[in-house]
């Protein structure tokens, strides 16, 4: 009797038999309780690495950046009236946009072959103003920083140190959480990413300021490897078919046609920036960002940028196989987190 009244049950369900019920409500307890440990786990681990952020910036010293700042003004007068025929001196030609409103946030892990190489480029650049984030490296990257700091005594360089690696995402909302509390002090208006692996190009910094003297609404420039005049050199054929995967991806997920979203390249107006809030440590985090572009109404641009690729960059790059936890990582966050 109490079966067959089961099976009858069951039928109203489509099911042929009423132990089905049992297992398929067993599957679907199973994926509840699945998904709300992961939920716990990534809320710990999110909370885990705000600590990390807090931690790291309470070393920052707010007196040294104080009174850098100073020397910079004096150098940017110095340097325009000592040549005015240089074509980088600290006022852009064509502008009255000055090389000291711009601060790069270079962030790196183990980097210590190319950190030195990335600060001097910047520097010879005409810029003056460097935060480094430095994913707790084991080798002689921070204190390679420290050395570029003594060297260029008369700019501003501030290097913050995690304590654990906290992945690509986490520089990037240290440097954020950096920007709220000192972006004042440091007397800036803009903020540049950059990475510290020496694939970027300084000299498109240049077609960025000629761009935003006309366009000065504009809340983040989203550099691109995609777009006409954009060069990727000895890309390889996989990381394209990543990377176009990577632009479906964020048409679908996030409603937004970029081209290039996971291009490390890119410059924000500080106080866009400081708007942003970002919860994933992983190289998620770009789409993340893009979620951030639309719930905050950015304008967002994309110029073409040169990146070139060598051997050491790609052995320390995004292995291939990271385009399916991004997949994974997207579903679960637009799906099931909350």
């Amino acid at each position: 009797m109490y079966p067959s009244f089961l099976d009858r049950i069951s039928k109203v369900f489509g099911l042929a038999r009423w132990v089905d019920i049992l297992i398929y409500g067993s599957i679907l307890t199973l994926t509840y309780f699945y998904f709300e440990l992961v939920n716990k786990n990534t809320k710990d681990g999110f909370n885990f690495t705000k600590f990390i952020t807090n931690e790291a910036l309470s070393h920052v010293d707010a007196d040294y950046i104080k009174n850098a700042v100073a020397p910079v003004h004096h150098y940017a007068t110095v340097s325009w009236k000592w040549d005015q025929s240089h074509s980088t001196t600290q006022v852009h030609k064509h502008s009255n946009i000055s090389k000291s409103d711009f601060m790069f946030h270079v962030k790196g892990l183990n980097e210590s072959k190319t950190i030195g190489k990335v600060i001097d480029d910047i520097i010879w650049a005409w810029f003056s103003k460097i935060l480094v984030v430095n994913d707790w490296s084991t080798d002689d990257m921070p204190d390679i920083v420290r050395e570029k700091i003594q060297q260029y005594d008369d700019k501003l360089i501030v290097l913050v140190n995690h304590l654990i690696n906290r992945r690509h995402g986490w520089w990037n909302k240290t440097g954020i959480q950096f920007f709220r509390k000192f972006g004042k002090a440091c007397d800036i208006k803009y903020v540049v990413f950059y990475d510290a692996d020496d694939q970027m190009d300084i000299s498109d910094m240049e077609s960025y300021i000629d761009f935003l003297q006309e366009h000065q609404h504009i809340d983040v420039i989203q550099w691109s490897r995609f777009v006409d005049g954009g060069v990727a050199t000895n890309m390889p054929l996989m990381r394209k078919v990543i990377l176009f995967g990577a632009k479906l991806l964020t048409r679908i997920f996030n409603g937004m046609r970029i081209t290039d979203p996971h291009n490390g390249y890119k410059c924000f107006r500080l106080s866009s920036l400081c708007l942003i809030n970002l919860h994933t440590d992983t190289t998620a985090y770009a789409n993340e960002l893009i979620d951030e572009y639309r719930r905050l109404g950015f304008k967002v641009v994309e110029l073409p940028v040169h990146i070139k690729y060598t051997d050491y960059s790609l052995g320390k790059g995004q292995k291939n196989n990271n385009a399916i936890n991004i997949l994974l990582e997207l579903i679960y966050r637009k799906f099931f987190y909350r």
